[in-house]
C-alpha cells in the first residue's frame, strides 16, 4: 500500500514525498491537500523521475515510524507553486517534457470510458486551454478530474495545470495531465490567472488562436465560435 504527495514549504522548495504501508493507512485521510502539516522520521533517496514532475534530485519515503501531524495554516507557504510558461512556446520544448501552463477552458468534451488491452478500466476527457500567447492546447484529464461535473468546465474558467505531459504525434502538440500534476480551477489568488482572465474578457475571447495541437499541415487557426478542429 502506498500513496504520494507534493509538498510546499514556505521557501518555496517542493519535495515528493511517499508513504507506504502502515504510513499510508495511517495517515491517508488525515493528508488534506492545502492543509499544513509537520512530517518526521522520514528517509531521503534520489526522485524517480518518471514517477514525479518537480524538478527535485531527492524525495521522501515514510513508513510506520513516521510521525505526521496537521498544524496551523502558514499564510507564509502558498497554495501551490508554479513555473508558467506561454502555450506558444510549448511547439519548441523538447518532448517529452513537462509543464504549467495557466489559461481559460475554451473548449471540454464529455468524459469518455474505456478499457486498456490488460482490461483496465479508465476514463478521460479532452479539454482545450488557451492563454493570452494567442495559441491553444488540447490537454487530457484523466480519472477523478476527467469526471468532475461539466459544469465545472462551462463558462470558459481560467485553470492552472501544474505538471502537464506534453506530447509531440505527427508534428503537433498535445497535453496530458498525470496523477501527479495539480488542476486548479478558477485559481483567483495567482497573478497568472489574474493576468489570463483580463486578456480573456477584454477581447481575448474574440481573438483567433492557433491552435497547437493540430498538424501544420492541416488548418491550425480556428474561431473560437465555432467547434474545435478534428
Amino acid at each position: 500500500m502506498v500513496f504520494s504527495v507534493e509538498l510546499l514549504d514556505r521557501e518555496g522548495g517542493e519535495i515528493r514525498a511517499s508513504l507506504f504501508n502502515e504510513a499510508a493507512e495511517q495517515h491517508y485521510d488525515l493528508m488534506q491537500c492545502g492543509r499544513c502539516f509537520t512530517l518526521c522520521n522520514g528517509i531521503v533517496r534520489p526522485a524517480q523521475k518518471k514517477y514525479s514532475v518537480l524538478k527535485h534530485g531527492y524525495e521522501l519515503v515514510f513508513d510506520g515510524r513516521c510521525q505526521i501531524h496537521m498544524v496551523d495554516d502558514d499564510a507564509d507557504i502558498g497554495a501551490v507553486r508554479l513555473a508558467v510558461q506561454k502555450i506558444a512556446s510549448v511547439t519548441q520544448m523538447a518532448v517529452p517534457s513537462s509543464v504549467d501552463i495557466c489559461g481559460v477552458i475554451v473548449s471540454a468534451e464529455h468524459p469518455q470510458e474505456f478499457q486498456t488491452k490488460e482490461g483496465k478500466a479508465l476514463v478521460k476527457r479532452e479539454i482545450t486551454v488557451a492563454d493570452d500567447s494567442g495559441h491553444s492546447v488540447l490537454i487530457t484529464l484523466w480519472g477523478d478530474r476527467a469526471r468532475l461535473d461539466s459544469r465545472e468546465f462551462a463558462g470558459s474558467p481560467v485553470v492552472a495545470l501544474k505538471g502537464v505531459q506534453v506530447k509531440e504525434w505527427m508534428s503537433c502538440r498535445s497535453g496530458s495531465m498525470a496523477e501527479a500534476g495539480s488542476m486548479i480551477l478558477n485559481p483567483t489568488f495567482l497573478p497568472e490567472a489574474q493576468r489570463v482572465a483580463a486578456w480573456w474578457y477584454k477581447g481575448g475571447n474574440q481573438q483567433r488562436l492557433t491552435y497547437i495541437s493540430h498538424s501544420s499541415s492541416q488548418l491550425v487557426v480556428f474561431d473560437l465560435h465555432k467547434e474545435r478542429p478534428r
